[in-house]
């Protein structure tokens, strides 16, 4: 499960990514979101990130 103290480490994930879904993903992590809300974030991130740099990359970064 996705905690908030988990947000630092999914916008530092998001460095580099040039697709315009980041910065969406960013302002939304910004405003601390809870419980499934985050969940959800956490798992947009993940797929963002496989899209913009691979899954083995995607998965290093969110480590």
């Amino acid at each position: 499960m996705t905690t908030a103290s988990d947000i630092p480490k999914l916008i530092a994930a998001l460095e580099g990514c040039l697709h315009p879904r980041a910065q969406r993903l960013r302002a939304c992590l910004e405003r601390e979101p809870q419980g499934a809300e985050l969940e959800r974030v956490r798992i947009e991130v993940l797929g963002l990130l496989t899209l913009s740099f691979g899954r083995r990359e995607a998965l290093r970064r969110l480590e």
